[in-house]
């Protein structure tokens, strides 16, 4: 929110962040579907993967290569005069 207050979206802090965020999602739905595969009665023995996870982690991912283009564009343009 400061990013954006400030005038620095395009930051490599964010494109870590963004990153990070994408990394969380993969991690919690390895979990959660560990767990659903434990706890189930042994009716359903193939992992149940939603697609929902995977497209917020794969457009965490894509949000971070903008922010990062971002940054270099904006570096790229400091240096012009």
């Amino acid at each position: 929110m400061l990013s954006v207050k400030t005038l620095h979206t395009f930051s490599s802090r964010n494109a870590k962040l963004f990153r990070k965020i994408g990394i969380y999602i993969i991690v919690v739905t390895i979990l959660i579907s560990y767990t659903v595969l434990r706890f189930e009665s042994g009716s359903q023995t193939i992992a149940h993967l939603s697609l929902t996870p995977v497209i917020y982690m794969l457009l965490a991912f894509v949000m971070a290569e903008i922010f990062k283009e971002g940054e270099n564009l904006r570096a790229e343009n400091d240096l012009t005069i």
